[in-house]
């Protein structure tokens, strides 16, 4: 079987667009501007939907300025929280989709007791984790200082989706400081400030390249033009 010229052009157009791109680090800020909350949210090349670790309340992605990204279901817009006490907890996660490999994400912890001024942090636990394995990482938080999360620590897979939440299958201080305080309830969880990944940028000058070199296949398959007699 023959393959037509104007085919093979596309296919050899292709293949070199793929091999002329260049790899090109990206960070997109999530403190600059108030958005949403909805339930799908666009902040340049990074969706943001509900997350895998949601119980309780459904997700709803949101942005604040100075601030960060987060949820507007439960506590601050700008904070993905879990309020939990001794009868239970509610949750919400987050999951982000780039237009390429993610490479880390930079996150503010916070820790408070709700209706207290007290000044407490008590350490506890962010869960991540990228498909297909779905196998959850934790980072334990002890403070809320930034943290960068580096995805290097997380198993093969698709690193251009990210699940973030707070799992607390670890939760002993938590547990413990409950347990301490009864009839406390507490609000903590983390604000995402930025995210970095790595995006396909073709080199300069290469579609113009591209698109001539295919038209010229596709006029030299269609042959002479011939005069009608």
């Amino acid at each position: 079987m023959r393959c037509r010229p104007a085919l093979l052009s596309v296919a050899v157009a292709i293949a070199f667009y793929a091999a002329s791109s260049a790899v090109q680090a990206k960070t997109i800020v999530f403190d600059d501007l108030n958005r949403g909350p909805a339930s799908v949210l666009q902040v340049g090349d990074v969706t943001i939907t509900a997350g895998p670790y949601d119980s309780g309340v459904t997700s709803m992605p949101a942005t604040l300025a100075n601030v960060g990204l987060g949820s507007a279901t439960l506590g601050s817009a700008g904070a993905v929280d879990r309020v939990q006490d001794e009868s239970g907890f509610s949750r919400e996660s987050l999951s982000l989709t780039a237009l390429g490999p993610i490479n880390s994400v930079t996150v503010a912890p916070f820790f408070n007791v709700v209706g207290s001024s007290e000044s407490v942090f008590v350490p506890f636990d962010i869960s991540f984790e990228t498909p297909p394995q779905f196998s959850t990482v934790y980072l334990h938080v002890t403070d809320a200082s930034p943290i960068i999360l580096n995805m290097n620590v997380l198993p093969i897979g698709d690193t251009s989706v990210l699940g973030l939440g707070l799992q607390q299958d670890f939760g002993f201080e938590v547990a413990a400081y409950l347990h301490d305080h009864p009839g406390a309830t507490i609000d903590f969880g983390f604000t995402i400030t930025s995210l970095d990944y790595t995006a396909l940028v073709p080199e300069p000058g290469v579609p113009l390249l591209i698109v001539t070199g295919m038209i010229a296949s596709l006029l030299a398959s269609r042959g002479p033009i011939r005069k009608r007699s």
